[in-house]
């Protein structure tokens, strides 16, 4: 539950409320901390704190013995937002096992699977794929039938290498592992740079499959605020950063589960600054990536030099679930990641690999992304719409920039119960 605003959010919302007013010109400079400190009854601590919160939402820019100066583009946002606060104190996952109950509705046909992050099949595909899997069984038998190296056919890394392009870091080839899912690349990133009892870093709230994850490796959980449209709190992860105790952290900035937020570049950019400068590994789940369709839906990992990034994703929500094909970009973590790949990680199925590198020369992936995140966006507002009609109404909703639930059975019923019935 949201907490009160403390002392020093509480100025860094008046003055960006003051910047957004035009109070502070673009370029201008701000006064002083102690005058700052002066004008509104406050610490030099609490100032400081407020300004550097401040500059981590974009507002100001500090200038080494220059003082801070009022950026000349601001965050598109009209409010740094207010997220709801966690003590900064790791604690052990916990998750009862009826979870796996809450995904047993996934297998009735006729309701609307709310809880379940998964495309629906009209969105995909499906015929193409089916067919270039049968002729790549009859043309290359032999190639399906061997084993295949725990980093993926060098062709099929070749081609998810060119898919970093345009980005301003490029991932290179041979920093890529095939794996089987994105759960899978998580766990192989996790082994390699925390050990059982290490403190990891996570949004909150963040996908149940990372908790499970967590939980199942035995490393300890601290809980960063997030907000339903800029992210992860930046100040906070710093704040946790400082203290030593965290070992790596795991954020997905584009179509985060269960919130939807698209990160804007300019956070991506001062995220990956975070984990470099305290030099603490990030490890991305950008697994709704392709999906977004709004936002700018760049990876982290695009503006990662120092190689501090592990960057995991798969293809699971833009051509098939079952395909369960996935890779990880290791960055400076190759040794420890191909360490854990050869020990706690079954070698990708060669039959999946094969396929999707065919599927890959017949059709332009760029594409099938772009049909899907069309597709999934005008599907958004027809459940909007359903969903208004069925649930009790709210003060307020968020609109998510990416797809979490975009099947198509708007008119199926929900579960019945005291969760999905409205009174």
């Amino acid at each position: 539950m949201a907490q009160d605003l403390f002392l020093y959010e509480t100025l860094c919302e008046q003055l960006a409320a003051r910047i957004r007013r035009g109070g502070f010109a673009p370029g201008e400079r701000l006064p002083s901390v102690r005058a700052l400190s002066k004008a509104f009854g406050v610490s030099i601590n609490t100032t400081v704190q407020s300004l550097r919160k401040l500059e981590l939402d974009g507002y100001i820019e500090v200038r080494e013995r220059s003082g801070a100066y009022v950026r000349e583009r601001l965050p598109a946002n009209e409010s740094t937002g207010v997220v709801s606060h966690f003590p900064l104190l790791p604690v052990e996952v916990s998750l009862s096992e009826d979870i796996l109950r809450y995904m047993e509705p996934h297998t009735l046909e006729q309701t609307l699977h709310l809880g379940i992050a998964l495309p629906d099949a009209s969105l995909m595909p499906v015929d193409r794929l089916m067919r270039l899997w049968r002729d790549s069984s009859r043309r290359q038998p032999q190639v399906l039938w061997d084993y295949s190296h725990p980093n993926g056919l060098p062709r099929l890394t070749k081609q998810l290498s060119q898919r970093s392009i345009g980005y301003p870091s490029a991932i290179q080839e041979q920093d890529i592992l095939v794996t089987n899912g994105c759960m899978e690349a998580m766990e192989l990133a996790l082994r390699a740079v925390s050990r059982p009892g290490d403190v990891v870093a996570v949004e909150s709230p963040t996908y149940y499959g990372t908790l499970l994850a967590l939980g199942v490796l035995n490393r300890r959980v601290l809980e960063i605020s997030t907000h339903h449209r800029e992210g992860i709190c930046l100040y906070t992860l710093e704040q946790a950063f400082r203290r030593g105790q965290v070992k790596a952290c795991i954020v997905s900035c584009n179509g985060q589960n269960p919130l939807g937020y698209v990160m804007s570049a300019e956070r991506k950019q001062r995220l990956v600054e975070l984990v470099v400068r305290y030099q603490v590994p990030l490890i991305e789940n950008d697994i709704w990536g392709d999906t977004a369709y709004a936002g700018d839906a760049l990876p982290a990992k695009a503006f990662d030099q120092q190689g501090m990034v592990i960057y995991c994703t798969s293809f699971s929500k833009t051509l098939m679930p079952g395909l369960r094909l996935g890779w990880v970009a290791v960055g400076g973590f190759m040794i420890g990641c191909a360490n854990s790949s050869r020990s706690a990680v079954s070698p990708p199925r060669r039959r999946r690999s094969w396929s999707w590198r065919a599927f890959w020369r017949a059709v332009p992936m760029p594409s099938i992304c772009c049909a899907c995140a069309a597709n999934c966006s005008s599907r958004r507002w027809m459940r909007w719409r359903w969903c208004a009609s069925h649930f009790r109404p709210a003060p307020g909703c968020s609109r998510p920039r990416a797809v979490a639930c975009c099947g198509s059975g708007c008119q199926s019923g929900v579960i019945p119960g005291t969760c999905f019935s409205r009174p």
